[in-house]
């Protein structure tokens, strides 16, 4: 049985990830001869989740309240676009279409 119990497969390849890090690590001072293979797991798509009106109001009055304009502008932009983080720091004026009611997101993630 697993020590860790039931763990899903994104945590599993995230933990993966820092162990081939400290193996390459290990490799580069001599300490071992080569990374050990480490299969990836399967990761589910996630889940799809909304802010409720309520949550939004109070993120938004927050960020009003703490003056943090610009991260208000953003929290809209990729509420209502949901662009992820990424992709939105990467539109450029170009990628907005003429009538401001569209965007091209160059930077997908599938």
């Amino acid at each position: 049985g697993s020590l860790m119990g039931k763990v899903a497969g994104g945590t599993i390849n995230r933990r993966l990830a820092a162990v081939s890090k400290l193996s390459r690590y290990a490799v580069a001072l001599g300490l071992i001869p080569s990374v050990p293979l480490m299969s990836r797991q399967t990761e589910s798509r996630g889940r799809l989740r909304y802010f409720s009106e309520k949550e939004e109001g109070t993120i938004l009055g927050t960020l009003n309240h703490w003056g943090l304009f610009d991260e208000r502008h953003l929290f809209i932009f990729l509420s209502d676009t949901g662009a992820r983080l990424g992709e939105a720091l990467k539109v450029e004026w170009g990628d907005i279409h003429p009538n401001g009611r569209a965007i091209t997101l160059w930077d997908n993630k599938d």
